[in-house]
């Protein structure tokens, strides 16, 4: 991601799982281990020579249990922390008791950002998970100790931080919270202690409190216990102050109802939850004071003015189940209301989340609502085919949501919603639509445009959307002027650069207004989404929004973006019981390799954008994430696909098991009795319009027909569909692909023996390639496909802090569940 300027600007609240960085395995210094002070004489090296006046001593401590060969760095905001480069991360060193720390001096006055790194052997950096951790070190007087837990990327404690609990389900309004804690102590010769929890799961009405042995914390009453903030929830905030000799201090995190904001507890509070499991303890000895490498001047700061210890606590340990909830999947254009011109809108989602909670729903999960717009026909319907992975579908808008209009145009628009509101039973009329809402649109814009631009809510929507806003309008007006969303129609514009969008969307440009239309309905529909998600989330129910595995072929992003595409293959599923052929969704498959040289940037941009409206997403076909059924770009059915990645049956291996005549299992299989049986009657006239014969009973597909494309392109009549299907079958009866960017490499064709290629083999051939085939599909792909997804799926998930879930069906590989599990998916 390179340094902290360029990865804060991508990933603003979160960092990348895992990055390979060839700076990073030069600067690690070697790797710490156990008792070894490893490579912690460079971690504290940021602050030697000691502290300036100016200066505050700040130890990082993390309680961290590494394997061989692992590092532990401290990252930042400050340049001591190498302000977010991790090759200039402060290495930290082993302390003991499982400690490792780094002392540096912090400047006085900054709001320090710090997160902490895990360095593997090969170099490969490993983030903790959440937001960026947060100290105030303006208001510290003297030394800081901070005292940290690791916070996993998975696992219960990081479910409950995600947005669906903290911005929804658990939310605590800002007007409701308590004053924020302030940093530091005043009495010199005490101890502060700042105690600080991260505890999302609590009810409004809950509060959360330190009780423990000492007075200043309760004497383990939970009637006088320290009660914490929730000022920066989900992280609670609480500080006493305490002598030297009153530590060690022991204590438990205390759940208590009705108490909160200001302490109305007492012996009027409500129920009470300890938290399970041993009592913490506060040690006064810093675990840096182990360290070899801890800078001078350290303790000298530490024994003038206060002393601040900071003990960070990651997951209350809350006794019984896990919290439980329901939700309602629906897809928006299913929302009709007399609000609604003919379709569910953006607004009707309101109506639902009102709906939702009345019978005690947390959760709407609704379908892609990308723009599909290619063909101008109800095709466009299908909302998993998206034109722009950013962009919203323009049928959602409401034009009543727009704004006073003259009399005559508003005449227009309630006849439009009358029309098509007539018959609250009838299906949605997708091109009726579309239709009517357009036009009306387009008039809408002329009226109004100079004021909407002139807006700073509209201008500060461009400026943060501009990179895929200029070009998904530029796409939109280009398909409208030449009435085909092909680039490769589009002349000099099939292929295009973002300078070439910047100049030809400049203002004054030939069709600026045209463009300039597609602003404005973007911005109004985003307006009209925020509304109901902000509505949903005050309301404690969750929006979860549905991320599609595959893009539109001619559409925005495969236009701009082609290097991150195989624009030469589809995606698909293979065979099942629902599609006997197979499916092919058309999709271009994705192009990982070029996608990971930026780290997925693409896919972190799409989920940043989905995060502005929902907090939890529905990976469609995760499968998509550790393998794909990649089609030919010449496929029609899904029978000729193979997964890619994926470990191939090589020529030698083949040869190994006495399998020679490759030829005869990867050409079409076609006999004289085949074309009977296809044809019937028809046999003579199919044979002489579609066959080559080449003697011995054998025959070929005439190039015309040679594969499925050509087939369907010259069978599209409605009434040649028995035709059309009979021939796909043909060219379909082969035993083995082999792919065409390698001779040697070959790929099992999926449900082969249920081909006559297959059963017309001797016995011994059957059996050979039953072995190959049950090893290809269900054993040897396993660590690839396990491999590919620790690849993609980590980084998806640390790019927002939406709730990730996913789903699919058919032929899951063993692997699966395992990733699911491990990642908390």
């Amino acid at each position: 991601l390179g340094p902290g300027g360029a990865q804060a600007a991508i990933l603003p609240r979160y960092r990348a799982a895992k990055v390979d960085m060839a700076s990073s395995k030069a600067a690690s210094g070697g790797a710490a281990r156990g008792g070894g002070a490893g490579g912690g004489a460079g971690g504290a090296g940021g602050a030697s020579g000691g502290a300036g006046g100016g200066d505050v001593m700040v130890t990082f401590g993390i309680h961290y249990a590494t394997k061989y060969g692992e590092q532990v760095l401290v990252a930042g905001s400050t340049g001591a922390l190498g302000a977010w480069a991790p090759h200039r991360a402060a290495h930290m060193a082993w302390s003991g008791g499982g400690w490792w720390t780094s002392t540096v001096a912090v400047p006085r006055g900054q709001k320090l950002e710090y997160k902490y790194v895990i360095r593997h052997a090969d170099g490969v950096l490993h983030w903790e998970a959440g937001d960026n951790r947060v100290v105030e070190v303006d208001g510290v007087n003297g030394a800081l100790d901070l005292r940290d837990e690791w916070k996993p990327s998975a696992g219960e404690a990081e479910l409950y931080q995600r947005a669906s609990f903290t911005d929804v389900v658990f939310r605590r309004d800002a007007d409701t919270r308590a004053p924020a804690v302030a940093w530091g102590g005043n009495s010199r010769g005490k101890v502060t202690v700042r105690f600080q929890a991260v505890v999302p799961r609590v009810e409004a009405h809950h509060t959360v409190f330190v009780c423990g042995e000492h007075a200043a914390l309760g004497g383990f009453d939970p009637a006088a216990a320290l009660e914490l903030s929730d000022a920066t929830f989900p992280l609670w905030a609480g500080t006493a102050e305490f002598d030297a000799a009153d530590f060690p201090l022991r204590y438990k995190l205390v759940v208590r109802e009705g108490a909160g904001a200001g302490g109305a507890g007492g012996k009027d509070a409500g129920e009470v939850w300890w938290e399970y499991g041993d009592e913490r303890t506060v040690q006064l000895e810093s675990p840096a004071a182990h360290s070899a490498a801890v800078p001078a001047g350290a303790s000298a700061a530490a024994a003038e003015g206060t002393r601040l210890i900071v003990p960070t606590i990651g997951y209350f340990r809350m006794p019984g189940r896990l919290w439980r909830g329901a939700g309602v999947a629906i897809p928006v254009f299913s929302l009709r209301s007399n609000e609604g011109m003919g379709v569910g809108e953006f607004i009707d989602i309101r109506g639902l989340v009102d709906w939702a909670v009345k019978v005690g729903l947390r959760m709407v999960q609704i379908l892609p609502i990308n723009d599909t717009c290619v063909y101008g026909t109800w095709r466009d319907s299908y909302p998993y085919n998206s034109v722009s992975v950013f962009a919203l579908h323009p049928i959602y808008i409401s034009l009543r949501r727009l704004g006073p209009l003259p009399e005559d145009l508003q005449a227009r628009v309630d006849a439009a919603y009358e029309s098509l509101n007539a018959d609250a039973s009838a299906p949605l009329d997708y091109e009726a639509v579309m239709g009517a809402k357009l036009p009306l649109l387009r008039e809408v814009f002329k009226l109004k445009r100079v004021k909407t631009f002139a807006s700073p809510a509209f201008r500060d929507f461009f400026e943060s959307n501009k990179d895929w806003l200029s070009p998904y309008a530029l796409f939109c007006t280009l398909r409208d002027i030449t009435g085909v969303a092909d680039p490769e129609k589009w002349g000099a514009r099939s292929k295009i650069t973002m300078e070439e969008v910047e100049e030809l969307v400049a203002p004054g440009s030939l069709h600026y207004d045209a463009v300039a239309f597609w602003y404005f309905v973007q911005f109004h529909l985003h307006l009209q989404l925020l509304e109901a998600s902000r509505y949903a989330a005050e309301h404690r129910v969750v929006i979860k929004g549905d991320l599609p595995i595959g893009v539109a072929r001619f559409g925005v992003d495969a236009w701009l973006y082609p290097h991150l595409f195989h624009m030469d293959t589809q995606t698909g599923a293979p065979p099942d019981y629902f599609a006997t052929l197979g499916q092919n969704w058309g999709f271009p498959t994705y192009n990982w390799e070029v996608m990971a040289k930026d780290n997925y940037a693409w896919w972190r941009r799409r989920l940043s954008q989905m995060a502005v409206y929902f907090q939890a997403y529905r990976i469609d076909h995760i499968l998509g994430f550790f393998r794909i059924w990649s089609i030919p770009e010449h496929g029609v059915s899904g029978l000729l696909g193979k997964f890619s990645p994926s470990t191939p049956l090589w020529r030698d291996e083949l040869e190994a098991n006495g399998i020679w005549d490759l030829g005869r299992l990867t050409e079409p299989y076609i006999r004289d009795y085949h074309i009977g049986q296809s044809f019937g009657a028809h046999y003579h006239e199919a044979k002489d319009t579609y066959f080559d014969y080449h003697g011995d009973g054998v025959f070929t597909l005439k190039d015309a027909f040679s594969t499925e494309k050509k087939i369907a392109a010259a069978l599209s009549d409605a009434a040649d569909e028995w035709r059309r299907t009979a021939l796909i079958g043909l060219r379909c009866n082969v035993c083995l692909l082999q792919d065409p960017a390698d001779a040697n490499q070959f790929h099992p064709r999926i449900e082969m023996e249920k081909t006559s290629s297959f059963s017309d083999l001797p016995d011994w051939e059957k059996a050979v390639l039953k072995r190959l085939y049950v090893d290809y599909f269900f054993k040897r792909q396993e660590g690839l496909w396990r491999e590919k997804a620790m690849m993609k799926l980590p980084v998806m998930k640390s790019a927002t802090n939406m709730l990730v879930c996913g789903e699919d069906l058919g032929m899951v590989p063993d692997c699966v569940s395992g990733v699911m599990s491990e990642l908390s998916l």
